[in-house]
């Protein structure tokens, strides 16, 4: 698990495969799996379920992925009888996820270091949230922390929605560079 995250983290851009999602069952997904965490700490997940029906192109397993972690550090994060709160917003170009917390939060300093590998300053890798930030951006996103101590945190991620092609070519480009340099180490090997 964490020589995966290390290999994700020195790539370029994660390998994407985008395809139609529905937010609503990739959210409801995400959150049943969540609640096995939530429950046993007394932690509610109230999730304000987008009204849209529409499809986003998004790599699932990698947009899950980032949801989960979020979830999952605000859940460890929030005292029994509170709540992780988890909402959409759709605009003409861009698509919001924002999971808040009631826990401990974070000082400005915290907050701006989150997203930085091995940085963790809980007793954990540090990797989950670079990773997020790693994936995030090969969507073309970005994600931010936003906390203050004894407030909570909220953690917002924003992907692009208007060039869905854009998407498409930046995975077909990552897909490409990743098999030139499989066969230029397989050539390198054979070679000698």
């Amino acid at each position: 698990d964490v020589i995966w995250a290390l290999s994700v983290l020195g790539r370029e851009q994660p390998l994407l495969k985008p395809e139609p999602v529905r937010l609503a069952e990739l959210l409801e997904a995400v959150v049943e799996r969540m609640q096995g965490l939530a429950t046993p700490r007394g932690v509610r997940i109230e999730l304000a379920r987008p009204r849209s029906q529409a499809h986003y192109l998004l790599d699932r397993m990698r947009v899950e992925q980032v949801l989960h972690n979020l979830i999952a550090n605000a859940i460890r994060f929030s005292p029994p009888g509170s709540a992780v709160r988890i909402a959409t917003r759709a605009a003409k170009n861009k698509l919001t996820f924002e999971v808040r917390d009631e826990g401990c939060g974070m000082t400005p300093e915290q907050a701006a270091e989150a997203f930085v590998k091995f940085s963790s300053q809980t007793g954990g890798r540090g990797l989950g949230l670079a990773i997020a930030k790693h994936i995030v951006e090969a969507h073309g996103g970005s994600i931010r922390a936003v906390s203050a101590p004894g407030h909570g945190s909220t953690f917002s991620l924003c992907l692009p929605l208007a060039d869905d092609a854009g998407l498409l070519q930046r995975a077909d480009r990552t897909r490409a560079a990743f098999r030139e340099r499989f066969w230029n180490a397989a050539a390198g090997c054979c070679l000698d």
